[in-house]
Order: C-alpha cells, then structure tokens, then sequence
C-alpha cells in the first residue's frame, strides 16, 4: 500500500510540473508544438516513471498488495472475522483503485473498438490526391492509431478553397499522429483518476492539439486568419445545428 501511494504521488508531481511548464510556455506565447511536447514528455513520465521505480525494488511484488480479510478459515461471523484478521481497511484501497482503473480502461477501449468496426465498413474516396473514407457526420476528422485516417462528411457544402483548407487542417492531425497521442491521454486519464490535474489536462491537451493545427494550417495555406476563424465558426454552428 505504500509503495502504491508513493508511485501516485510521483506520477501527481510529474503532472504537476509539467502542467505549470506548459502555463508558462503558453504566457511566453510560444508555438503550440512546444506546450504539446511538454504534455507528451508529461504522459510518458506519468506512465513508466512510476512503474520503473516501482520494478527497480526488490520487495514490490504486487501479490502483497492483494488484500487477504480471511487469515483464518474457521470464521463464524463478520465481527470475529474483523477482530482475527490483521489486515486494515487500507489493504482494499489498491483493490479499489485497480477496479476503478480497469473499468475506465475497459470502457476507452470498448469504445474504441466499436468506433474502429464502424469506421472499416465506409466507402472511400480521393480527395486532392488523398484517399479519405465518407461519413454520415456534419464535420471531418480523422481516426487510428498507427496509421490514422481521414474521415469526409458526405454533405459537406462548402467552396473549393474551404475544403481544401479543412482538409489541410485533418491532414496535419494525421501527421502528427494526434488519435495516437489523444489514445495515451485518456490512458494515462484511466491510471490517474483520483488527481484533479487529470481533468484539467484532459480539457487542455485536446484543444492544444486543435491549436497546433489551426497554427500549421494558416503556415501551410493562403487564407488569412480573419477568414479561418470565420470558417470554424461557420463549422462549429453547422456541427451544433446538426446535433440539436
């Protein structure tokens, strides 16, 4: 029990560190791909840093973490079973934390996996010499982890320059690998529920990830900055209007 506490503890105070590393480098008005980089190094850390240390011990063997209440088998009642036993209330709160984190894993990756059998059965398409799958959504996007995907709306009613430019913008978060680096975030979201950074991490990572884009996309385009953000805000209604 306290070898756990003590890995959680390590893995709260990586995310602490650097969650106030990324708010300074966003006061510094640096590139997005820099406050990205540190939320990847941050989640990384999070997952092995803890386990190493825990692994680099010679008594952290995880079965003296499974809680024993029965010592003795001959128990009659609950009250003589509590008094002949030694093991603490303590000795379940690993047994809580693991079966908490194998239900939030459980759950991502069902999830996962129902969106991926769904996705495999679209038709495919070129567009601007890519190959993109169409979907009956109101906006793109992409999905996959290795080799992620671009994903097309169908009715996607919008000018030649404009689709060139949402298509540039889903095309960097291919090549970034973003599903990927979404995927580990929600890993690490599963292992760290208890901490509260976990919640503000999980809001910002993703619309970090989404500035990375923007950034990499007006770089890469001739639209001005006046006219891409009027043409998110035009997606963001269409998107509202078409799920309310």
């Amino acid at each position: 029990m306290k070898n756990i506490m003590i890995m959680l503890l390590i893995a709260i105070c990586v995310q602490a560190v650097f969650f106030l590393l990324e708010k300074i480098l966003d006061k510094m008005k640096l590139h997005p791909e820099y406050r990205i980089f540190t939320y990847q190094v941050s989640q990384l850390l999070t997952l092995f840093l803890p386990l190493f240390i825990w692994l680099s011990q010679k008594d952290s063997k995880f079965i003296k973490y499974i809680p024993m209440p029965i010592k003795h088998r001959h128990v009659s009642t609950i009250n003589h079973m509590i008094k002949s036993s030694s093991i603490s209330y303590s000795s379940y709160l690993p047994l809580v934390y693991f079966l908490i984190t194998g239900i939030i894993l459980f759950r991502l990756f069902n999830h996962y996996r129902k969106a991926r059998r769904t996705l495999e059965r679209l038709e495919s398409t070129y567009l601007f010499d890519q190959k993109v799958y169409l979907t009956d959504t109101s906006s793109p996007f992409c999905f996959g982890l290795l080799k992620p995907k671009i994903y097309w709306p169908k009715k996607f009613d919008l000018s030649e320059d404009l689709k060139e430019v949402a298509f540039t913008h889903e095309y960097h978060h291919q090549i970034n690998r973003d599903p990927l680096w979404i995927l580990i975030n929600r890993v690490v979201n599963a292992f760290m529920w208890m901490s509260p950074l976990t919640y503000l991490i999980n809001r910002r990572f993703p619309l970090i990830i989404e500035e990375r884009c923007d950034s990499q996309t007006l770089e890469s385009s001739k639209i001005s900055a006046r006219d891409y953000g009027s043409f998110l805000l035009n997606v963001e209604i269409s998107q509202n209007l078409n799920n309310s």
